[in-house]
Parts: structure tokens; sequence; C-alpha cells
């Protein structure tokens, strides 16, 4: 881990792809003026010719993929699925999903899945 720090520590320029990968590189090499975040891309366009509200009777899924860390914000998203589906029309109500996959560090990270479990409930979601 040493000789890591100081290897990294020795960088001109680094390039992350998340925040948390900034403040633990922050954090090892404290060199903060010369990491930079540079998120992956997404190519949305692509994205937006699949429609969620198709003629078929068949339900869809919507999955997110991501640990269950403060900073990911679980809770806005099921806040915005919440309202997602009450603007589907009444007889497409009931044929989206959201599913949360993840995984938990510790049992801060769990008893944040329990809340977010709560909450799913409490907006009619879960």
């Amino acid at each position: 881990a040493r000789i890591y720090g100081f290897v990294g520590s020795r960088a001109d320029v680094v390039l992350v792809n998340s925040t948390w990968t900034k403040n633990h590189i922050d954090a090892l090499w404290r060199i903060s003026h010369r990491v930079f975040i540079v998120y992956p891309p997404c190519n949305t366009k692509e994205f937006s010719t699949h429609s969620l509200l198709v003629s078929s009777e068949k339900n869809r899924s919507i999955v997110s993929i991501a640990q269950f860390r403060p900073e990911k914000n679980h809770r806005l998203q099921l806040e915005a699925f919440q309202r997602f589906t009450r603007s589907l029309p009444g007889h497409k109500q009931g044929t989206v999903e959201l599913i949360l996959v993840g995984s938990c560090r510790n049992k801060a990270d769990s008893d944040r899945v329990d809340d977010l479990r709560q909450l799913a409930d409490e907006l009619g979601v879960g």
C-alpha cells in the first residue's frame, strides 16, 4: 500500500470514473488538484427508441445495479419510479417494476436496504 501511494502521488493527472473513486484516490494520494472525474459515456439516444409503453400486455422491468451506498441515492430512484408509475394510463399501472440490485459493504448499507424496502412499501411500489 505504501508503494501504491508513493507511485500514485507522482502522477501528473489522474482520471477516475466516479466521485467515490475520486475521494478514494484523494485520500490515498493527496493530489486532489490533479484528479478529475470523467463519467463513462452512455448513448441515451439508443434508449429513446425503446418505449416502456408498448401495446402488448407484457410486464416490463427497470433494473438498477449499484452498491447500496448513500451517494447512489436509491431513495430518489424509488420516488421517481413512483411518479413515473402514477403517470401511466390506468391499464398500464402495475405493468412496470423497479428492481434494485447491489451489494452491501457493512451494517449501515444493510440498514439502508431495510429502509428502502420500507419506503418502497410506503410509496406503494414495493
